[in-house]
């Protein structure tokens, strides 16, 4: 998710290079680079979580039976009696499912429309074929 997140990244970068020359202003030339690398940290904060929890996770089953409370068997996303491991139990959890990796979606699709100009090509898609002067 990572690496796909930074190529997008450096795709805007490429695009914003090469189509916005005559652009002025650093905001209005590079902001879409800037909200894809917002929208990186924050789509790849769950995935990047959820990896530390399991490779530092040295406590088993028994310990976990034993002691409910103790890390991981309880983290951020569940509690130790989760049933389902696609959606957190905890609101910690949920704020960052909801919050990061979805605002991060939100984010990549506002950022990739506004590198690759994508409204203003539907924009003069839609008057050529309504028939419209431009």
């Amino acid at each position: 998710m990572m690496t796909v997140m930074l190529n997008i990244v450096q795709y805007s970068y490429w695009t914003v290079l090469t189509k916005r020359r005559n652009v002025q202003g650093h905001w209005a030339k590079f902001g879409p680079c800037y909200i894809l690398l917002l929208a990186s940290v924050l789509v790849c904060t769950q995935p990047m979580c959820i990896l530390v929890i399991g490779s530092w996770s040295i406590n088993t089953d028994a310990q976990c039976a034993a002691d409910p409370n103790s890390w991981p068997c309880t983290n951020v996303f569940w509690t130790n009696d989760a049933t389902n491991t696609f959606f957190p139990n905890r609101l910690g959890g949920w704020l960052v499912q909801i919050f990061c990796t979805y605002l991060g979606f939100a984010f990549m699709i506002v950022g990739v429309v506004q590198a690759t100009e994508l409204h203003k090509k539907m924009a003069r898609t839609w008057r050529q074929a309504r028939g419209l002067q431009a």
